[in-house]
């Protein structure tokens, strides 16, 4: 089974920097699916997804949290674009800039990005995926 967060239905719960280690805490959704998340039919899932970025430095987060994402974006090592899969590793300098539906912005850079799912998720709906869509959409890293 193959899962992405799909940054536009998630929001930013907590950002933390501890001793260089930033975390963002999304509240996700997730796509699930045999084929491509976010594309190919599957499900949604409510769950706790943790960004940790190892040398870790914030340059622009809201003042207040939580807050619903519009869309948002990693680049560096790899290139993800509205979908974030799961897990991810990626060991090379990275940046993560989402924007929120309000206008706000979150950019944190690093040297590395770890996504993972921080706890189980919760059922939400069956996804019935994306009439007419193309090879390089969604979490496959190739959209947009």
């Amino acid at each position: 089974m193959n899962a992405a967060v799909e940054l536009h239905d998630s929001q930013v719960v907590t950002v933390n920097s501890i001793a260089g280690v930033v975390t963002v805490r999304l509240g996700a959704y997730v796509h699930r699916s045999n084929g491509r998340p976010g594309v190919d039919p599957g499900s949604g899932w409510a769950q706790p997804v943790d960004l940790v970025f190892s040398a870790g430095v914030i340059e622009e987060c809201p003042d207040e949290l939580p807050f619903a994402l519009d869309d948002g974006s990693i680049s560096g090592g790899a290139r993800f674009d509205g979908f974030i899969p799961l897990p991810t590793s990626i060991g090379v300098a990275v940046c993560f800039a989402a924007r929120g539906i309000c206008g706000e912005r979150l950019v944190v850079r690093g040297l590395g990005i770890v996504a993972a799912a921080a706890a189980e998720g919760v059922f939400v709906e069956s996804f019935p995926g994306v009439k007419n869509a193309e090879p390089g959409d969604a979490a496959d890293g190739g959209g947009g």
